[in-house]
């Protein structure tokens, strides 16, 4: 390899490498990649991530689903995917809101497990009385399509609300303090 290796040079000779069936390349072809990863890849990329990322490159190569000249981008991408999906698993869970016993009680695991009809007048009473009208609004969507006795999806109150299902969770998550 050359002394002016461009990463994009690099990428495409590790795709031809790994479908010639060698997979190895010179220390300084590697070098770039290294390089070229952690600093183009716009996200926090250490020594695991680049080794997932090329070596997913090389099985794609070989498998015939990147070619040399597309390596560049197809790498750097795999790079954040493979940043992203450990951030991903290393983050701590979040509560679900689908539960319904959740947004039924959202002090769910205290000692009481359902609100009552008072309770649950009361806090949505103390909701609007603090400016949260939108809240408010699709928890009423929610208590009516629960009418039936059945838990409703959030995507089901989120077409009843006529808003986007995320909205629905983040509405009902501010609710809750009225709950407690």
């Amino acid at each position: 390899m050359s002394a002016d290796l461009t990463f994009d040079h690099a990428a495409s000779a590790l795709v031809v490498a790994a479908r010639n069936g060698d997979g190895a390349l010179d220390r300084q072809a590697m070098d770039v990649l290294d390089h070229g990863l952690r600093h183009f890849a716009r996200a926090r990329v250490d020594a695991d991530v680049v080794s997932e990322a090329l070596l997913r490159l090389i099985r794609a190569a070989r498998a015939g689903k990147v070619d040399a000249d597309h390596a560049a981008g197809w790498l750097l991408t795999t790079a954040r995917h493979v940043a992203s999906e450990r951030a991903r698993r290393a983050a701590p869970e979040t509560e679900s809101l689908d539960d319904p016993e959740r947004l039924a009680d959202p002090t769910a695991g205290d000692t009481d497990p359902v609100l009552t009809r008072d309770e649950v007048t009361a806090g949505l009473r103390a909701a609007l009385a603090a400016g949260e009208y939108e809240a408010v609004r699709i928890a009423t969507c929610w208590l009516d399509a629960a009418a039936d006795g059945t838990t409703p999806s959030l995507r089901r109150v989120a077409e009843l609300a006529e808003v986007s299902h995320p909205t629905v969770r983040a509405q009902l998550h501010k609710l809750r303090r009225f709950f407690r």
